[in-house]
């Protein structure tokens, strides 16, 4: 995770995707996150990943390090959205497909960025507890298939 001076955060994850031939075809890629409840919101909630296109360390990450944005450097043109209203307690399931695809096919692999999107505050606030606490139970399915 990494945090502004104002308390807003952002999800860094690493994909393990080693063992899967760049000649493969991603047929289905799934970030998958246990159940957890959003704490005093009466607005939706949506949950962004997005393809990290800055190297990173987990030992010296921050908000403004090593990025030419500060709150991380991630591509703009793919996005995998999962929405869940205020109250609502329900696995969340992204689909990351296009993000696997791309990384498969030659772009670099610095994992993903889980934020929220601009008009939901760009990022996570200490109402976000839980979901940092299902964190550690989340998986990543992958299905591929490789013709070659």
């Amino acid at each position: 995770m990494i945090q502004d001076t104002t308390g807003l955060a952002r999800i860094l994850c690493r994909v393990d995707i080693a063992g899967i031939p760049e000649t493969s075809t991603i047929d289905f890629a799934e970030l998958y996150i246990p159940g957890f409840l959003q704490q005093g919101l009466d607005i939706r909630f949506t949950l962004e990943a997005k393809r990290v296109t800055t190297q990173w360390n987990t030992n010296s990450v921050s908000w403004y390090y090593p990025w030419a944005n500060p709150g991380g450097d991630f591509d703009t043109t793919d996005c995998c959205l999962f929405t869940l209203d205020a109250i609502e307690v329900r696995e969340t399931y992204l689909d990351i497909t296009p993000i696997i695809q791309s990384v498969v096919e030659g772009e670099d692999n610095y994992g993903i960025i889980l934020k929220r999107p601009a008009l939901e505050h760009n990022g996570f606030t200490q109402y976000n507890s839980e979901l940092y606490e299902k964190l550690p139970e989340a998986r990543l399915t992958v299905l591929y298939h490789n013709d070659n």
